[in-house]
């Protein structure tokens, strides 16, 4: 099955990844977190991603950098706490995101690391 795993980071893809492939799918990576700031951040995140996706043998694609939509998204919510209603907007946004890349690329599935990343 041709699977699409959106990843947070490279720590987190590094399983995740590692276990699809070891049972038998076909893993499609996408980086698409425009919630990751500052840039510097966003770039050492993905920098870990593109290792992990060179090392486990995976075609890895980089989404927009929409940082200025994920601002506006989230913006009637910065002041809720870690774990809060922001939290939900910004999964939302980036798994739809990554429904719409499934669909574009005619993927089987997907998954993502958000659902086993501490944050």
């Amino acid at each position: 099955m041709k699977v699409v795993l959106h990843v947070c980071c490279g720590v987190c893809a590094a399983g995740a990844a590692a276990a699809l492939i070891e049972e038998g799918h076909q893993v499609l990576g996408y980086f698409y977190n425009p919630n990751i700031h500052p840039a510097e951040e966003y770039e050492r995140r993905l920098a870990a991603a593109k290792q992990v996706a060179d090392k486990l043998k995976f075609t890895l694609e980089v989404g927009p950098y929409a940082q200025a939509e994920w601002l506006k998204e989230t913006e009637a919510l910065k002041a809720e706490p870690e774990g809060g209603k922001r939290c939900q907007v910004c999964y939302q946004m980036r798994l739809e995101k990554t429904y719409d890349f499934l669909r574009e690329r005619g993927a089987d599935a997907f998954t993502t690391t958000l659902s086993i990343s501490p944050h």
